[in-house]
């Protein structure tokens, strides 16, 4: 038989005076930390869903800082009522505008009721033609001079040549409205009784030379 020597004793277990498990001083502070963000989170829930109206209990409550009504409110004579639209105040004044104006203009009647001009073709024919969209083109070479060695805002009448716009490819992309500091491409308009079209499309089939657009006088009231 194999001999066993006698254990000895290393060292004596001694009994824990604290648990290990759980740690009560550090539970009590994450729930402490805890339930303080989940207070605040209510809270801040609760005040952004609430919608009472509490203008009479800060009112109470000497919360609201009452301010002059005459002082922020505008003059009577500086209030100005949206104009209500109609044929003449829809009309594209073509010698009031600049390009970006008058680009302007366009998109915001655009689809409906849409800015509209008169075109006065070579023979003397004048059809009512709407703008729906148009492009702002960098400046032309000024003074731009039409028929008759004019420029634009000389014409008579107010009136606007209207030459067809330089081509891109074999492609031509509208019609060129010269106005005093630049180019106004029209591209996509509706002649009176005709379907809506891009103005490429309408070139493809129209005469216009010698065109030009006009502007109808204003009808007197009363």
């Amino acid at each position: 038989t194999m001999a066993i020597d006698k254990p000895s004793i290393m060292s004596v277990a001694l009994e824990p005076t604290n648990p290990v498990s759980p740690n009560k001083v550090r539970n009590v502070a994450i729930g402490f930390v805890l339930g303080a963000l989940l207070a605040a989170a209510i809270i801040i829930v609760r005040y952004l869903m609430d919608d009472k109206l509490k203008t009479v209990e800060d009112i109470a409550a000497g919360n609201v800082t009452p301010i002059d009504q005459e002082q922020e409110m505008p003059t009577i004579d500086e209030l100005h009522g949206a104009p209500k639209l109609s044929r003449e105040n829809t009309q594209i004044r073509w010698h009031e505008h600049t390009v970006k104006s008058a680009y302007d203009f366009i998109r915001g009647l655009s689809p409906y009721p849409g800015a509209w001009t008169t075109l006065r073709t070579a023979d003397g024919k004048e059809t009512q033609l709407k703008v729906f969209f148009a492009e702002k083109q960098t400046p032309s070479s000024l003074p731009f001079k039409g028929e008759g060695g004019h420029h634009p805002e000389q014409l008579p009448h107010q009136e606007h040549i209207i030459p067809l716009s330089p081509f891109e490819g074999e492609r031509v992309r509208g019609l060129s409205v010269p106005l005093r500091d630049g180019i106004l491409l029209l591209t996509d308009i509706q002649l009176a009784g005709k379907r809506r079209m891009a103005a490429a499309d309408f070139l493809r089939g129209a005469h216009l030379d010698g065109a030009v657009l006009v502007e109808q006088e204003a009808q007197n009231k009363g």
